[in-house]
């Protein structure tokens, strides 16, 4: 089911509306992006190792309260279950993925990560791309230049031989 809020910003923050255009949660997130899965993706203002000014992400629910605390570098919005972040403690920037209550299910280890479609999720490990399930499970080996979500048991891939794009199912 597809929230009936939409964010939406005003001046420098963002909020939600309703459809009639009335403020459900006021601006004051840095960012705001659509529900998925109940969860909204938001962005704050934070101060890293004390000094410096950046933004932190975290999960709010349609009430606006806090879920997810805004700690994460990167995040992506929930797809399959999980979240696609970088924690904030990552030096490296790794991504790894969360669970809906904030803990650490699949370890931050991939340069670059997708969201889960078809029960695969996209991620690179140097500068190729392979598929895992959503138990962290290397399902499709990193063997491709580039790689896409799948839809409807298929995703297109660019091989790194050839050059050359092509679809691929999810046994591989």
């Amino acid at each position: 089911m597809t929230s009936p809020l939409i964010p939406l910003q005003d001046g420098k923050l963002s909020g939600y509306i309703d459809a009639s255009g009335s403020w459900v949660i006021p601006p004051r997130f840095l960012l705001a992006f659509p529900f998925y899965e109940g969860l909204g993706l938001v962005a704050v203002a934070a101060r890293a190792w004390g000094v410096k000014r950046v933004q932190r992400y975290g999960y709010i629910d349609e009430t606006g309260e806090t879920v997810i605390p805004p700690s994460f570098q990167e995040a992506f919005s929930f797809s399959g279950g999980l979240a696609s972040v970088v924690p904030g403690n990552s030096l490296r920037g790794f991504w790894g993925y969360i669970d809906r209550n904030g803990a650490l299910a699949i370890r931050a280890r991939y340069s670059l990560s997708g969201g889960f479609f078809d029960g695969l999720a996209r991620v690179r490990r140097g500068r190729l791309w392979g598929y895992i399930d959503t138990r962290g499970r290397r399902v499709i080996k990193h063997q491709f230049d580039s790689a896409h979500d799948f839809s409807s048991g298929l995703a297109a891939v660019k091989e790194c031989a050839s050059g050359k794009w092509g679809y691929i199912e999810s046994a591989g």
